[in-house]
């Protein structure tokens, strides 16, 4: 066994964070029949037996949660020789309907005794189609490193089997920014200005999650449909979401917290220099999203650009949490991940899948959907996939019953009133 690695700051938050499980998973639908389960185990260990960082442990939840006080160096991943792939790589136990694929993967819990990912065979009913979900820790890796692992196991542009070293959270702090950007009064005020709350009762909250096929037609028009530069598809994200936001809860106004305060979403940031490193590489922004807004069009042309100025040196450090909580140490960690309801209630994820076309053993590759963690109640979450023209939305909230449905519905119609015939509404 190899020797113990010290957990960083990130992967000890997402460790010890057991009142919801930090677990995530990437889904892929492929055309076919699924292969025979042994053949899936012995690729994956021909893939994915050299990458070290799918036979690390967790520390107990006894460990986690008796050390937390003390500072997260003080934890370890235990290093196996190897993984188990009888224990890894299963088949679901039952089948599912295509649209009902996202659901029993939300949330899904992992035992601690082994390293924290599964590979999960699901068969899909009715179709001539089957699904492979890689479900993973947080504190092992973010959703662009299950990615990339997922990519590997795949055939494709590159075979799969180069191996990249592991790589720990990297310092997220940007080396040039302002000298007051991390202390003083204005940090504070910036970083005390809460959001709006979703208009959710906690005590009914529950988890769950949706998907759903969007149409790559709307989404394209949508990218194109401001004069000017074309819109990215994360600010088409963030602006379809607010609008399925006002639909869902109505206007802002009437949700709980103060007169006029924004309603925040969280974005994560990548910042991985070879875009196949693997761990939690990443940051994220708090970006005010403008449910306020009644017309389609104006929220778009409000999120186009915003996310690159929130990523400038000059934005305000209340935009850079992740940044901000980062440079302050576990404790503010700790803390960013308890007021998420009140600090920024939405997340935002908008994902392109590159290189393809992917096969496993021939069964081409059709859909890929992501299912982001499960966070606390008063959350919820959008992801968006965009796999070889095939995006794909998954809506995860830990809310009212229904409402991750009304959610995807509500987003699937903002993209087509966006790119319906409007007159671009002054903002107001």
């Amino acid at each position: 066994m190899a020797e113990p690695l010290l957990l960083s700051a990130v992967e000890g938050i997402h460790a010890s964070h057991t009142a919801v499980p930090q677990t995530f998973a990437m889904v892929g639908v492929l055309a076919g029949e699924a292969p025979a389960i042994g053949a899936l185990r012995e690729r994956a260990v021909e893939r994915w037996g050299a990458v070290e960082r799918l036979r690390w442990v967790l520390p107990s939840v006894h460990e986690a949660s008796a050390r937390r006080d003390f500072g997260w160096g003080r934890q370890r991943w235990r290093v196996l020789d190897r993984f188990d792939p009888v224990r890894h790589v299963v088949t679901s136990d039952d089948s599912s309907s295509l649209a009902d694929l996202a659901g029993p993967l939300v949330g899904l819990p992992l035992p601690r005794d082994l390293p924290p990912w599964r590979l999960r065979v699901i068969r899909l009913m009715g179709t001539r189609q089957f699904a492979l979900a890689l479900v993973v820790h947080h504190a092992l890796m973010d959703g662009a490193s299950a990615r990339n692992l997922f990519n590997r196991l795949l055939d494709g542009p590159s075979s799969g089997r180069e191996d990249r070293r592991p790589v720990r959270s990297p310092g997220p702090v940007p080396p040039s920014a302002p000298p007051d950007a991390w202390g003083g009064p204005r940090t504070a005020l910036e970083l005390l200005n809460p959001s709006k709350r979703l208009p959710v009762h906690r005590s009914r909250a529950r988890g769950e999650a949706v998907w759903i096929p969007v149409d790559p037609g709307a989404l394209g028009a949508a990218q194109q449909v401001l004069p000017g530069s074309v819109v990215t598809r994360t600010e088409v994200l963030l602006s379809a979401a607010a609008g399925a936001l006002r639909t869902v809860y109505g206007p802002p106004e009437r949700w709980p917290g103060r007169r006029g305060a924004p309603v925040y979403a969280g974005v994560p940031v990548d910042l991985r220099s070879d875009p196949g490193e693997l761990g939690n590489v990443l940051s994220g922004l708090r970006v005010p999203l403008p449910v306020g807004r009644t017309s389609p069009r104006a929220r778009l042309a409000d999120c186009r650009g915003l996310v690159a100025a929130l990523r400038a040196d000059h934005a305000p450090a209340g935009s850079r949490l992740l940044d901000v909580a980062l440079r302050a140490g576990t404790p503010a960690l700790r803390a960013l991940g308890a007021l998420m309801p009140i600090l920024a209630p939405v997340g935002c994820t908008a994902m392109g899948w590159k290189g393809g076309p992917w096969f496993l053993d021939g069964r081409p590759l059709v859909r890929m959907v992501g299912v982001p963690t499960l966070s606390v109640p008063g959350t919820l979450y959008f992801m968006l996939v965009d796999y070889a023209g095939t995006p794909s939305l998954c809506v995860v909230a830990n809310a009212l019953p229904g409402q991750p449905t009304l959610l995807a519905t509500a987003f699937a119609r903002e993209l087509d009133a966006l790119t319906a015939r409007e007159t671009l509404a002054r903002p107001r």
